[in-house]
């Protein structure tokens, strides 16, 4: 069983096949806040537009603040 939070450090430090890293979700919603459009922030971070939306509702790596 895993103590609460200690999941999230271990897949903050796993490198694996992943586009994104924390680093990389944080200057993702910067580039929203700031008024790029979901397609360009997907060009400059090399994800697909989907998965800038999922980003930016929470679905995935919600987790990141």
């Amino acid at each position: 069983m895993l103590v609460r939070g200690l999941f999230r450090r271990a897949i903050e430090t796993q490198e694996g096949n992943r586009k994104l890293t924390p680093e990389k979700v944080r200057k993702l919603r910067r580039m929203l806040d700031e008024g790029h459009s979901q397609s360009a922030v997907a060009r400059a971070l090399g994800v697909a537009a989907s998965t800038v939306g999922d980003v930016k509702n929470g679905r995935n790596w919600g987790w990141v603040k």
